[in-house]
């Protein structure tokens, strides 16, 4: 590129400023300018390709001394319009008489826009007229005016938009600064700070700024080595590192920063790291995005600190990894294959998980997950696994915390499986309550209670087919609750045993210490006890079981009592079962109706048995009772008590 230049103005005498101007008509190139002495103000322009490109002013030429110089850089296409200027008291100009303008000095620079909405002092300075490149080397500093960044923005979108007169303007400071007219870019280096006040803060080794003529603002900001980015949004006070960030002005409302190259994160109570990070940033807020390998770690805090005078309980973090996630300040949002954890408490998988931020203590009060979400937590000794659609974490104190689960739910341990749509567990210590709603059901080994066997009589034995039997007991209800080691069950029970069906209004199931198997059962209401071989109906039920079998010991059932079997009634007050002698004790006006089978072949005979309280044998079909209190007759219609 060829280049021309000539003195256009004086304040000398029109023969003085004469010895100066030379133009070469054959090979244009700068105009040799003697070694003088000049005062008054003067100006030199450069052209290039027939167009002005720079203006330079001064108010003395002593020899290569200048002073006052002014360096006007004009637009591209436009003919002398002004883009950026170069000012400086003093500097030294060593081959000015040849036409150069390269100039330098260790007094003080400022580079600004034509508006004035981009400052840059510093003090050492050198330009490169041919290269058009201007080098500051120490004491950088930076104003930009808040209404320049994105004004092109502004006025596309919304023309009547402006920033508040008393928006604070962008400052960035470094050691060394090199601006570059021929592309725009302006690059600070050596421990550069930059910010945005309430919205940004950056230092970093190096920061290029994309100078855009399109817009009256800067356009892309890079930033590299040793970088540190804080995000001073009220709502998300994040500090960020990494290898490199860019940021861009949007030509919407919004901006964007990313930064790259293995960034991590922080703010109070978190952390995480990623692939990428990603902060889109309007004019009222930021959001977060961290994408790919994305994994943070989440502090419960103080949140879960109750006020007691017992010494804090440290609190394990929360640790989760994704494909990526959200932050905006009161919510983290994961997404795609997420997996979490707190120590050895619990772990997570789903795929969506959101969590919620207090925004003054600035940690997480309650966590939800969606989508195929398996969580495995453990209860002292145990583990347990739990399934549902939806699953809502909230940590509430110290070893203290509720976990809902909804739609599909269950709940599996060594000792039940407990299903429903919702099932609400909440642990305090190393207790756990669980309860269960909609369509509940709870699920335990046979191990744990086998049988019954107060519906067994006698010769009229179960046929059931041994390789059908169940391996589990089951109970169902609308709701549930299991606290420690009962369980309480409500509207619409039913409990299925290896061989008969309890149905009630209420059930009360008492499990020993470790839950290893039942010690007592407690029904209410409309009580039905279905076997094979009959069915009893009272208002309760009390049973109490064998440690040693897990079998039905006693039973006591009371309330108008009534009981069909295979040859027969019986009805009382009260009936007490002994399983395992396979004797029925009944009180309050008892009647038992059964037949005995003829030896000698004549058809069988009903009889009823009447008193105050009678001892019925199932196995032997014998009755006895209190001497004088009990009466037995036969009968011949069996429908007729």
């Amino acid at each position: 590129m060829q280049s021309c230049a000539q003195i256009l103005k004086s304040s000398l005498p029109a023969a003085v400023a004469a010895a100066f101007f030379l133009i070469f008509l054959n090979e244009p190139q700068a105009a040799d300018i003697e070694s003088a002495t000049i005062r008054g103000g003067w100006e030199a322009a450069v052209t290039e390709n027939n167009r002005v490109t720079t203006i330079l002013r001064g108010e003395e030429i002593n020899g290569s001394r200048i002073t006052q110089l002014s360096i006007q850089l004009n637009k591209e296409g436009a003919q002398s319009t002004p883009e950026f200027f170069i000012e400086s008291p003093e500097c030294n100009m060593p081959y000015l008489s040849e036409g150069n303008y390269d100039a330098s000095s260790a007094k003080k620079i400022i580079l600004r826009t034509a508006d004035g909405g981009f400052i840059i002092e510093g003090v050492g300075w050198k330009w490169s007229q041919s290269q058009s490149l201007l080098v500051i080397s120490n004491k950088v500093s930076t104003t930009i005016k808040k209404n320049l960044i994105g004004a092109g923005r502004k006025k596309e979108n919304n023309p009547n938009s402006s920033e508040p007169q008393n928006s604070s303007n962008v400052k960035i400071q470094s050691n060394r600064f090199v601006f570059n007219h021929a592309n725009s870019k302006a690059i600070y280096q050596d421990q550069v700070f930059a910010t945005d006040p309430g919205r940004l803060e950056i230092s970093c080794g190096k920061l290029q700024i994309d100078l855009s003529e399109e817009i009256q603002g800067f356009k892309e900001v890079l930033a590299e080595d040793q970088l540190v980015i804080k995000l001073l949004d009220a709502n998300a006070p994040i500090q960020a590192s990494g290898g490199r960030a860019v940021y861009r002005i949007g030509q919407e409302s919004q901006d964007v920063i990313e930064i790259m190259d293995a960034p991590t994160w922080s703010t109070q109570g978190h952390n995480g790291k990623g692939d990428r990070i990603r902060v889109t940033a309007s004019e009222t807020r930021q959001f977060f995005k961290v994408i790919g390998k994305a994994r943070a770690s989440l502090d419960l805090g103080d949140i879960r600190i109750q006020q007691t005078d017992e010494p804090e309980s440290e609190q394990q973090p929360i640790e989760i990894s994704a494909d990526q996630y959200e932050f905006d300040g009161t919510e983290l949002r994961f997404e795609g294959l997420v997996k979490a954890s707190q120590g050895n408490a619990w772990t997570l998988s789903c795929e969506t998980l959101t969590a919620d931020i207090d925004e003054k203590q600035k940690t997480a009060v309650m966590i939800e997950a969606s989508g195929m979400v398996q969580m495995t937590q453990q209860d002292g000794d145990e583990d347990f696994i739990a399934k549902a659609n939806k699953v809502i974490y909230e940590p509430i104190a110290p070893g203290e915390e509720t976990v809902i689960l909804t739609g599909n739910a269950q709940v599996d341990t060594e000792e039940f499986l407990a299903r429903g749509e919702r099932i609400e567990i909440n642990k305090k210590e190393v207790s756990n309550t669980i309860h269960v709603s909609r369509l509940a059901t709870l699920e335990f080994p046979d191990s744990t209670i086998s049988s019954i066997g107060i519906l067994n009589f006698g010769d009229n034995q179960s046929t059931r087919d041994p390789s059908k039997a169940l391996n589990q007991v089951r109970i169902t209800s609308k709701e549930y609750s299991l606290i420690v080691n009962k369980a309480v069950f409500t509207e619409e029970v039913s409990i299925q045993f290896q061989d008969e069906t309890l149905n009630c209004d209420t059930l009360e199931v008492v499990f020993s210490p470790d839950r290893k198997w039942i010690k007592n059962i407690f029904a209410t209401g409309a009580v039905h006890l279905i076997g094979e071989q009959g069915r009893m109906t009272c208002r309760e039920i009390n049973g109490i079981f064998s440690e040693s079998t897990h079998q039905m010991e006693r039973l006591r059932a009371e309330g108008n009592v009534s009981m069909t079997h295979p040859r027969g009634k019986a009805r009382g007050e009260t009936a007490v079962f002994y399983p395992q002698t396979q004797m029925i004790e009944l009180q309050g006006e008892p009647r038992i109706m059964t037949t005995l089978e003829s030896k000698s072949g004549r058809p069988s005979q009903y009889i009823l048995a009447e008193g105050e309280s009678l001892m019925w044998d199932q196995a032997k079909h014998r009755f006895n009772g209190p001497r004088g209190r009990y009466r037995i007759k036969t009968i011949k219609n069996p429908e007729v008590w």
